[in-house]
């Protein structure tokens, strides 16, 4: 047993102990609820510049333009290719195959423009144009939600898969159509 000198000043230091855990969690409840969501009328959304408007809109033109090639005039770019899983007539994985490389493009021209498209800047960019985004994005997901309902309902076999690989792109097309209709609307507000 150690002498009672020394028993008052572990008490102590236990105390002190105690107490030192109890400020740092409640320090660390105060930040995390300082870490609150931003609220979206006074932050800033962090954009591309607009000049990725001009690469976007590049990407998209040579997407649809391999798409038509692809679709309509059986363009082809054949190379042999790495592969993680393939699965053509037999089942391979990590594999080098050869294959049709001209929709994967037109897939990737088309998601990389719209990409670019949806978040670079406008011109003339106002903190207003963020709830348009957002209003925006709400429209398209429930415009998408919608038609995957109906398609799910009335769409079998490969014509439901053909419309899930459009899928891909109709939340990004529906979205701009909504956007850029709020902006052509704010703008003839605007002028006299």
């Amino acid at each position: 047993m150690p002498p009672e000198k020394y028993r008052i000043k572990i008490r102590i230091h236990r105390n002190r102990v105690r107490e030192t855990r109890s400020v740092i969690l409640v320090h660390a409840v105060l930040w995390i609820c300082s870490l609150r969501k931003p609220n979206i009328m006074t932050s800033k959304i962090k954009l591309l510049p607009y000049r990725f408007r001009y690469y976007g809109v590049a990407l998209t033109i040579a997407g649809m333009a391999l798409f038509a090639g692809f679709m309509w005039f059986d363009f082809r770019i054949t190379v042999p290719v790495f592969a993680i899983l393939s699965s053509f007539l037999e089942t391979r994985a990590f594999t080098v195959t050869t294959t049709n490389l001209t929709d994967e493009l037109l897939m990737v021209a088309l998601l990389c423009g719209f990409f670019f498209l949806i978040f670079s800047k406008e011109k003339d960019e106002i903190r207003r144009y963020s709830i348009f985004r957002l209003k925006a994005w709400m429209g398209a997901f429930a415009v998408n939600t919608a038609l995957l309902l109906f398609t799910m309902l009335f769409f079998y076999g490969t014509a439901f898969i053909t419309i899930l690989a459009i899928n891909l792109y109709s939340t990004a097309i529906v979205y701009l159509l909504i956007f850029n209709r709020l902006l052509r609307k704010e703008r003839a507000e605007k002028k006299p």
